[in-house]
């Protein structure tokens, strides 16, 4: 795992256990173990982690659909997609 994605999922972590707004970048830093000249590289504040993590998840979610779909959302099988959604939710849990 990279440093980049290392902040992100140390985020995940503090905010499965605290408020979005108590997560400083000083604790999160100490928490991964980074540098603050590292975490700020990668992030302007904890805002930009958390708005990362939910694109990321949400590219996740349309390359799924695109993926069993093939581009032909009304004739998607119906059951492979949510087979395959449930995969993609197993495996980014830590994420959600």
């Amino acid at each position: 795992m990279d440093t980049k994605e290392a902040i992100k999922a140390q985020f995940m972590k503090m905010y499965a256990q605290k408020d979005f707004q108590v997560i400083t970048v000083k604790a999160l830093c100490a928490a991964t173990p980074v540098a603050r000249t590292t975490f700020y590289s990668y992030f302007d504040n904890t805002d930009d982690v958390r708005c990362e993590v939910e694109n990321d998840l949400i590219k996740g979610l349309l390359k799924v659909s695109q993926d069993v779909s093939s581009g032909n959302l009304p004739d998607m099988d119906f059951s492979r997609f949510m087979d395959e959604i449930e995969g993609y939710i197993k495996d980014n849990w830590t994420y959600i």
